[in-house]
């Protein structure tokens, strides 16, 4: 899954592809093997989503010091798609609000686009939630894409084996 949605990240061009490891971080680089991209590793991962969402925004801000905006991906979302990735993008670059969010059962979530305004409050997150408290706080002036696949996650392998046989 890490593999898929870093071969997708790339694909896009749009941009460097940082990607945040925590957990098993020796498994998850051999699967990045021969892929241009940053890797960042969270040696908090265990505190939560919100410390892979500081580490990868301090990262992106040290490296890339102009970067206008960060799409925000998880791994775990399989039916995320060039094509929705391709809407975000252009509707931030057509409309430019501080937050195109992916919206599916019945609320707005990742994937996302965080304009450079945010970073601070992304910076600022805590717990399991990841930027869900940023998204909430922006859903007045936010721009809304439809992604109802993103009802389907894996967090469980019994998720995985569920996605698997669905392919």
């Amino acid at each position: 899954m890490l593999r898929r949605m870093t071969e997708l990240a790339v694909s896009l061009d749009i941009g460097p592809v940082f990607v945040v490891l925590g957990a098993q971080v020796e498994l998850m680089e051999s699967e990045l093997d021969r892929l241009e991209v940053y890797q960042v590793e969270n040696p908090n991962w265990a505190k939560g989503m919100a410390t892979s969402l500081q580490v990868g925004i301090s990262f992106v801000e040290t490296l890339e010091p102009d970067v206008e905006a960060v799409l925000v991906l998880l791994v775990d979302q399989p039916k995320v798609d060039a094509d929705l990735l391709t809407k975000l993008i252009n509707t931030f670059q057509e409309k430019r609000p501080p937050l195109v969010a992916s919206f599916y059962n019945n609320r707005n979530g990742v994937p996302a686009i965080f304009d450079r305004s945010l970073f601070k409050e992304l910076k600022s997150v805590e717990g399991d939630r990841g930027a869900r408290r940023v998204i909430r706080k922006y859903e007045a002036t936010l721009v809304s894409i439809p992604f109802p696949g993103g009802v389907m996650d894996v967090d469980t392998e019994e998720d995985y084996l569920i996605i698997k046989n669905l392919e």
